[in-house]
């Protein structure tokens, strides 16, 4: 894992320790050899819709003749995602692109140099994170997670922040990447706290947590591909911030930042 301390060095690779030599003594001969090998068991094996049940809306986009950028089936799942997280839903072609307009729409309105520098977010994620900070145009930055929940907490990034710059007067942190780990819920009230007082944007990667996802200040992106409880294939899906002030504003930029060159995810 990267400490803390890694924000001052953006660029430090992690330290990985040796994995331990497998012992061939401790495991089941049937599972050396390929002869006879136990059938693998799958830990997660996707369930979508049968072909029967997709051939209806394949008609519909035929009859409309739309087949990419906002189409017809497009804006009746966005209406139906956004009843379901009661708010606005903007689609994207994946959730690494949502996590990219996202942090794009959460800047927009800061000065120039302010939307440059680091992007705070946990060294325990998927490599997206990452990139997606980087496409924004951002630095990621690698904090260690909580021990009682996995996840980055407001007091812990303050800290952090706070050590950073009694070293070193020179850091820009631009914005901050929560991700929920295998779609744990994340509070968003302490994030909302954090955004007030420090000024700085915050993001959450809640690409597994479909069902587990609250309402907050910040915009979350969640994951439609076929490995997600509600996949499917490829795609996601980035509902805005709640409150009404915001909402229009927010899904407009986010919809703006996912134009037709990223091609969107159609239903």
């Amino acid at each position: 894992m990267v400490s803390a301390s890694s924000i001052l060095e953006p660029g430090i690779r992690p330290t990985l320790l040796p994995r331990p030599a497998l012992s061939c003594s401790r495991v089941a001969p049937s599972l050396l050899t390929v002869e006879g090998a136990l059938p693998p068991i799958p830990v997660a094996r996707p369930l979508l819709p049968h072909v029967d049940a997709l051939l209806p809306y394949l008609r519909r986009i035929d009859a409309a003749r739309v087949y990419a950028n906002w189409g017809p089936l497009n804006a009746e799942l966005e209406v139906r995602l956004a009843v379901h997280c009661s708010g606005h839903v903007v689609s994207v072609s994946s959730a690494t692109d949502g996590l990219v307009c996202a942090l794009r729409a959460v800047l927009e309105d800061r000065p120039l140099e302010a939307r440059r520098g680091l992007c705070l977010m946990p060294s325990w994620s998927f490599v997206a994170s990452a990139h997606a900070a980087i496409v924004a145009g951002l630095q990621p930055a690698f904090l260690d997670v909580g021990e009682e929940r996995w996840a980055l907490e407001p007091g812990q990034v303050r800290d952090a922040i706070r050590a950073a710059r009694a070293s070193q007067e020179e850091i820009s942190v631009a914005a901050v990447l929560v991700v929920a780990p295998f779609g744990l819920p994340v509070d968003p009230g302490p994030w909302d706290a954090f955004t007030q007082q420090t000024g700085i944007p915050v993001v959450v990667d809640a690409a597994a947590a479909f069902d587990g996802l609250s309402a907050g200040c910040s915009p979350a992106v969640v994951s439609l591909h076929a490995t997600k409880a509600v996949g499917a294939g490829e795609g996601g899906s980035s509902p805005p911030p709640i409150p009404i002030s915001l909402v229009a504003s927010s899904a407009r930029r986010i919809s703006a930042s996912s134009g037709p060159g990223l091609q969107r995810f159609q239903g």
